[in-house]
């Protein structure tokens, strides 16, 4: 992610790292509310952040995950964060901002943080090395485009499950949704199901397309969501 997020800023974004991750470093630093759905979420899977002590002091800070409306600190997000954006700012001083840029990722991938994933990982029997990290780079691939009503709707191709949006906008789209009212039973019911029908599909069909085989055109298209 921290890869992908300066390679936008380097090819497409005039601002800093820097300048970009600010607010995000205060809510972490400083922290937030923590909100329901991620309440949630950690509550469900407390026996897994239980098993490692470096993970569970942040996701179950004394002992439980926090409750909703309760402050939710990550300090040792906010010190990777500002720790990038002042390698940024050292070399962006002298060399420029793409320059800038490059430490900032080179301050996660190949610098202090870098070393501190590689050691966890060597002590508990992970597989990542200091080589995968420092050769990693993001590619930048061609968007999954659905026409909906006049309008084309992008998403992430199908190594994670970006298509299924599409997916759910063709089964829908044959429905007279205004017809059955914005949140009746009726709208309800039909957008529930063709949630379940798509990511029943993903389930079966998405994966990395350099490992695994995706119909992603059929799984898009009107004929297949019409049957």
């Amino acid at each position: 992610a921290p890869a992908a997020w300066i390679a936008a800023l380097a090819r497409w974004g005039t601002m800093g790292f820097g300048e970009v991750a600010a607010a995000a470093t205060r809510f972490a630093g400083e922290g937030f509310a923590m909100y329901p759905l991620m309440a949630e979420s950690l509550a469900n899977n407390r026996a897994s952040l239980a098993r490692w002590p470096s993970t569970a002091a942040i996701y179950l800070p004394g002992g439980r995950p926090p409750r909703a409306g309760e402050r939710f600190v990550q300090e040792d997000l906010a010190r990777s964060l500002r720790y990038m954006a002042d390698e940024e700012r050292r070399v962006a001083a002298t060399k420029g901002r793409a320059a800038g840029l490059r430490a900032a990722r080179d301050a996660f991938y190949a610098g202090d943080i870098a070393r501190t994933i590689v050691r966890f990982h060597e002590e508990n029997g992970g597989l990542l090395r200091a080589d995968d990290l420092a050769a990693f780079e993001p590619e930048v691939e061609p968007a999954v485009a659905t026409r909906f009503r006049g309008i084309d709707v992008h998403s992430c191709p199908a190594w994670c499950q970006g298509p299924v949006l599409g997916m759910m906008l063709r089964l829908v789209d044959g429905l007279d949704l205004a017809g059955m009212g914005h949140n009746s039973p009726a709208y309800m019911h039909a957008v529930a199901e063709a949630m379940k029908l798509a990511f029943a599909d993903r389930e079966a069909f998405l994966g990395d397309p350099r490992f695994v085989d995706v119909p992603l055109g059929m799984l898009l298209s009107e004929e297949y969501a019409a049957r």
